[in-house]
Formats: structure tokens, sequence, C-alpha cells
């Protein structure tokens, strides 16, 4: 067995699995090192987030363009990946932390990230 490569992947979840998928598409020779299932380990426990929001305003390029791509493999590969891209909400309970968020929101916006703030009337309508 040949165990040379290009390049060594560590972790076979959602974002070791597309690494490994675009490195080999484009020519390298991959193998993904996994002490467990695969997507077992990180990407079961993390409640299966795959978040934009909250991130630090340099990640957010970066988780925006992830999720193109996690998107695209389902169509790519023509596969369930089991991807179900559903939202995420947080509440504050006071005007600092409602401040703070809308800080972050601002500064997603600049980025072309659609977040929102809601009243609790419409946070309650969607998650009644």
């Amino acid at each position: 067995m040949d165990c040379t490569a290009d390049v060594v992947v560590i972790g076979a979840g959602i974002a070791g699995t597309a690494t490994a998928y675009y490195l080999a598409k484009g020519g390298s020779k991959v193998i993904v090192c996994e002490k467990g299932e695969i997507a077992g380990e990180q990407s079961s426990r993390n409640w299966g987030f795959v978040r934009q929001q909250g991130r630090d305003p340099v990640e957010i390029p970066l988780m925006m363009e992830s999720n193109k791509i996690w998107r695209g493999l389902e169509r790519e590969l023509n596969a369930d990946l089991e991807w179900l891209s559903a939202g995420n909400m947080v509440t504050f309970s006071n005007a600092e932390e409602g401040a703070a968020w809308e800080g972050w929101r601002q500064t997603a916006a600049e980025f072309g990230l659609d977040a929102k703030i809601l009243t609790r009337d419409e946070a309650e309508a969607v998650i009644p």
C-alpha cells in the first residue's frame, strides 16, 4: 500500500472531507486520517452548527465561502449529505447585549451577510 501523499487532512468531518475532496479534485494525492467514525467526532458533537452568526469579523468571509462550498457539494456529487441549512437564533436580555449584536449585524452586513435582529413578537412567530 502506497502511504505517500501531497496533503494529509486530519479529521473526516464536514471541513476535512470537503477539503480533501477539493484537493483531490485539483490533482493532489490526499490521505484523510480520522480517529473514529467519519463525521462522528466534532461534526457530530457541535449540534450540527455551521454558523456564520457571531463570528469574528475576520472569519465572516471564510465562513460565507465555506457555506457556499458545503451547499454546492450535494449538487456536485448528486448525493444527500444530510446538510440542512435552517438558520440560527440567539436571544439577548438587555440593551447592552442588544447593542453588541446590532454592532455585529452591521459589520456582517458590510460583508453581504443577511442577519436580522427580531423583536420579541417576531421571534415568537418564528419559534412559538
